[in-house]
C-alpha cells in the first residue's frame, strides 16, 4: 500500500512541528510492530483456506502517524500508518481505531489533520478510510470508547506506544487484557476458546530505571502495585540477577516484574525486544502478549529478522 509522506512542516525557528520527533533508533520499535502486523496480513489473511476472521486494530497513541529524525531529517511511517496499511492488506478488516491526542489543542488539531490526510492518501486501499474511526481523547476516555466498539468475539490487536510511562498506567493494560468474548468450542481440538485482545506495548524502561529511587511512583503506576507491594518482588528478582553475576540489573528486574504482571492476564509469556539507542543503551522495551499460539510462535520466528534489521 502506498501513501504520500509530506515534507515536515516547520515553524520560524526551523523546528519540525506536530510529527513524532524521535531518534532514528525508533525505527526498531516500528519494525517490531510492522513484523507482527505482517503476520496478520500474510499468515492469517492471505493463507487462510476459508474466510479469515474479522479483525479490529487499535492504536491509542496514533499522533500524526509519522515519525521524524531531527538529525537526519528523515521521515517514516509510524505505528498508525503501519496499522492502516496492514488493515488495508488484510482481507476481512472490520475496524481501524486511531486515537490522536495531545494536551496542546493546536498540536492535537495538526496531528489529526496530518493523520487523516495520510489515511485518505492510501492509494492501494482506499476502503480503509471508510472503516477508520478517528478519535481524540486522553488514554482513559480513548480506552472507554475503544472497548465500547471492539468486537469482543473476534480478534483485536492493540498498539500501546506512549510518550511517557505515566501515559500508560497498568489499569489500562488490565482493562484491555481482561476483555473477553463469549466462550466457544473449537471444532478441531474440542477445547473451549475465549478470545482476548492482543497487545503490543512500549514499556519505557529507561525512564523507569532512572527514576526507581527518585520517583518510585512511576513504577507503581506502570505495574499497578504500591511500592510496599512491589519492593519484595524487586528484591527477589534483583537477588536472582546478582547471582547470575549481573550487578547493574534494574532494567532486568523491572522487566521481570512487568512480565509477571502480564502472566496474570495472559497464558503465554510476553515476547520481548529491547530497543537500543544509536549510542548503544537500551531506551525502552517492546512487548507482544497474545493468547494465540500461532501468533506467538510466528512472531518468535521473526525475532531473528528483527535483531538483524539495520537502521
Amino acid at each position: 500500500m502506498t501513501s504520500i509522506i509530506p515534507k515536515p512542516a516547520s515553524n520560524p525557528n526551523g523546528e519540525v512541528e506536530y510529527y513524532e520527533t524521535v531518534g532514528i533508533h525508533q525505527k526498531l520499535k516500528h519494525k517490531f510492530i510492522e513484523l507482527y502486523l505482517k503476520i496478520w496480513v500474510e499468515n492469517v489473511g492471505q493463507k487462510s483456506k476459508k474466510n479469515p476472521p474479522t479483525v479490529d486494530f487499535f492504536d491509542l497513541y496514533a499522533a500524526s502517524g509519522l515519525a521524524h529524525d531531527r538529525h537526519t531529517g528523515e521521515i517514516w511511517e509510524g505505528s498508525a500508518l503501519l496499522a492502516a496499511k496492514a488493515f488495508g492488506g488484510y482481507p476481512n478488516g472490520r475496524l481501524l481505531f486511531l486515537n490522536s491526542y495531545d494536551e496542546d489543542p493546536d498540536t492535537c488539531k495538526s496531528q489529526m489533520e496530518i493523520l487523516k490526510r495520510n489515511i485518505q492518501g492510501l492509494e492501494d486501499c482506499p476502503h480503509v478510510k471508510d472503516r477508520t474511526r478517528f478519535f481524540s481523547a486522553d488514554i482513559h476516555r480513548a480506552t472507554d470508547e475503544a472497548l465500547r466498539v471492539v468486537n469482543k468475539n473476534y480478534p483485536s490487536l492493540w498498539i500501546l506506544d506512549p510518550y511517557h510511562p505515566d501515559q500508560l498506567p497498568w489499569k489500562i493494560i488490565e482493562r484491555i487484557g481482561s476483555t473477553t468474548g463469549k466462550p466457544y468450542v473449537d471444532k478441531k481440538t474440542g477445547r473451549t476458546v475465549i478470545k482476548k485482545p492482543e497487545l503490543i506495548i512500549n514499556l519505557m524502561t529507561l525512564i523507569l530505571q532512572r527514576n526507581i529511587d527518585r520517583k518510585p511512583e512511576l513504577l507503581s503506576n506502570a505495574i499497578g502495585l504500591s511500592q510496599e507491594d512491589w519492593t519484595p518482588l524487586y528484591e527477589n528478582y534483583e537477588e536472582k540477577w546478582k547471582q547470575f553475576g549481573v550487578e547493574q540489573c534494574t532494567r532486568h528486574v523491572i522487566l521481570d516484574i512487568y512480565a509477571e504482571r502480564l502472566s496474570q492476564l495472559y497464558k503465554n509469556p510476553p515476547i520481548i525486544a529491547e530497543v537500543n539507542a544509536a549510542e548503544g543503551g537500551v531506551v525502552y522495551t517492546m512487548l507482544l502478549v497474545t493468547e494465540s499460539d500461532a501468533g506467538y510462535y510466528n512472531m518468535k520466528k521473526k525475532m531473528d529478522e528483527w535483531h538483524n534489521y539495520k537502521i
